[in-house]
């Protein structure tokens, strides 16, 4: 118990007991059902059989459709024309539609709530913006109620009139910036004439920058800026994301050889000096930013306003010294920095990021952009000296020994070490037996039986080192005997006073030196020892008598012996 009639374009469709109308419509081969967004409680269990209702008539009527083609008397078909003049509203960024400009077109009999067109595109002219396609064709007779719900640019399968998609790309050509804007406009008053006049409201925010004494500026772009916005057409809320990006401006105008402007649309929104910078790209890559926070609004140009002064700052190390010449500079004006050295340290250089950009003390450039310097500042650790010798010691028979010196700093730049400086230190030293020639010590041999040693110094930076050479005492031997090798004589004398020669080896051996050596005396007091010579006295007795003496060699003690055995008296003295 369906009822379905075809009005215009449209199949209406309803059932007996119901207080609602349905509205469908066949476009390109796809049936939509047509009612507002917010009375969308259509039965699940109605849709089937209206859908199959609206089929079936559909096909039963294909001939008589192509005749109701042409309008019906008392209708027209709906054209729009955007509104200049007085309204002080601008229908595009370059002041008129283009030929071939589109809108997107929704329209909704407030009574019933009912989609008479849902996202219908409309295309200009050059005078009126006119369907699309016959399927984009809305047909009214004069004095219907019909509220209009337009935007641009039109854009494919934006169904939903509460959330029109909308982004802004980048603008650097001049289809981009002009693809980036969007409009929207609403007409709710009856219908009178099928022109319908729409007055257009900016619904983005146009961003205008000068960029003053433009010398090789080729390209500018805005960071970090809001791009995305959904729109209600039925309200007139505007959503916008959050999410940011960089977008390219449009070079909108030069003006003269000093001035050039850039322009880009984006949705409203504020913008920082933090971080919305504008960077230029030319023939030196410039950042600027604005002078001041700034809120943007929907439908104005804001001249955002760019700060021409950049900061040049110094990183001062104050125990190596100061500095001068840090501060806001104009844009191309000239900046020198100087640095004043205190005392124990050197200048080691002007630094940007790590990287040496001067040596000079003073350093002056070109300021372009926001600059951070640090001189840097070299001092020096104390020296340490070294000496070794190779070999430290030597034997009795003497040698060569090495000296190796070295003097070791520690560099400092800004108070963190960078490197070890390295010196070469001065030799100094000798004595008897010790004899240097450039790092080489020749020892000659040691002949004494005591050890003996020499020390050397190494001096450099006011600080020095010693090493010692030591050479060990020559070995010692002692021989005293007679001359076969014995250490005991005997001798046998006539009782009458006598000498004889005795023949004694007695020496010293001290490495390879040998030297002779003296010996004591000692016992019988009728012998008589004097070097080698030996005298007795006259045995005044008859019988045989010995006596012995002992010689003791000098230094070693060592001793030998001498026996004597002198005959008795054999004749008679007459005192007379």
């Amino acid at each position: 118990k369906t009822l379905c009639l075809k009005i215009r374009k449209l199949w209406v469709i309803t059932k007996p007991g119901l207080e609602k109308v349905w509205a469908l419509r066949i476009k390109k081969g796809c049936v939509s059902i047509l009612t507002q967004p917010h009375k969308t409680e259509i039965m699940i269990k109605l849709i089937k059989p209206i859908v199959c209702a609206v089929l079936l008539l559909s096909f039963s009527s294909c001939g008589e459709d192509a005749a109701e083609r042409e309008t019906v008397a008392g209708s027209g078909l709906v054209t729009f024309t955007a509104v200049t003049g007085d309204t002080g509203t601008r229908n595009t960024q370059e002041g008129s539609f283009e030929t071939g400009d589109a809108i997107g077109v929704f329209a909704i009999e407030p009574k019933t709530g009912v989609y008479w067109a849902v996202n219908n595109e409309y295309i200009y002219d050059g005078s009126t913006f006119k369907p699309a396609t016959e399927a984009d064709n809305i047909i009214v007779t004069v004095g219907t109620d019909f509220d209009f719900y337009i935007y641009y640019p039109f854009k494919e399968g934006e169904t939903d009139i509460t959330s029109i998609s909308h982004s802004a790309g980048d603008q650097d050509e001049k289809s981009g910036w002009l693809s980036a804007d969007f409009m929207t406009a609403t007409y709710t008053e009856p219908v009178l004439n099928y022109t319908i006049p729409l007055d257009f409201r900016h619904r983005l925010s146009t961003v205008e920058v000068r960029i003053e004494r433009n010398e090789g500026v080729r390209e500018a772009a805005i960071e970090n800026v809001k791009r995305t916005s959904r729109f209600n057409l039925l309200t007139g809320e505007v959503v916008t994301d959050e999410s940011r990006g960089n977008c390219r401006m449009y070079r909108y105008s030069q003006q003269g050889d000093a001035t050039t402007v850039f322009r880009v649309t984006v949705p409203a929104q504020t913008l920082t000096t933090s971080s919305n910078y504008v960077t230029l790209t030319g023939d030196t890559d410039i950042k600027l930013r604005g002078t001041s926070d700034m809120v943007t609004y929907a439908g104005q140009i804001h001249n955002y306003s760019i700060d021409y002064k950049k900061q040049i700052t110094v990183l001062d190390y104050t125990a190596g010294g100061t500095t001068t010449g840090a501060g806001l500079y104009n844009i191309g004006s000239t900046c020198t920095v100087r640095a004043n050295v205190n005392g124990g340290y050197e200048f080691a250089g002007w630094y940007e990021a790590g990287r040496i950009v001067s040596d000079a003390i003073q350093y002056s450039f070109e300021v372009l952009t926001d600059r951070t310097l640090e001189p840097k500042y070299r001092n020096y650790g104390s020296w340490s000296v070294t000496l070794t010798a190779s070999p430290s010691s030597l034997g009795w028979k003497g040698g060569n020994s090495t000296l190796t010196a070295g003097a070791l700093r520690d560099v400092f730049v800004n108070g963190i070490k960078e490197n070890s400086q390295t010196g070469s230190p001065s030799i100094t030293g000798g004595s008897d037996g010790f004899f240097l020639s450039g790092n080489t010590v020749t020892v000659a041999e040691n002949n004494t039986a005591s050890a003996r040693s020499c020390v050397f110094t190494a001096n450099y930076g006011g600080n020095s080192a010693t090493a010692t050479i030591s050479q060990e005492a020559a070995p010692v031997s002692y021989y005293f005997s007679y001359t076969d090798g014995s250490t005991t004589h005997s001798e046998r004398t006539e009782a009458s006073a006598g000498s004889f020669t005795l023949s004694i080896t007695s020496y010293k051996v001290t490495g390879n030196s040998r030297r002779d050596l003296s010996w004591s005396v000692s016992g019988d007091s009728w012998i008589h020892v004097s070097g080698s010579s030996v005298s007795y006295d006259e045995n005044p007795g008859k019988e045989i008598r010995s006596g012995n003496v002992t010689l003791t060699q000098a230094e070693s003690g060592k001793t030998i012996t001498l026996t004597v055995r002198q005959k008795g008296k054999t004749s008679v003295d007459i005192d007379p």
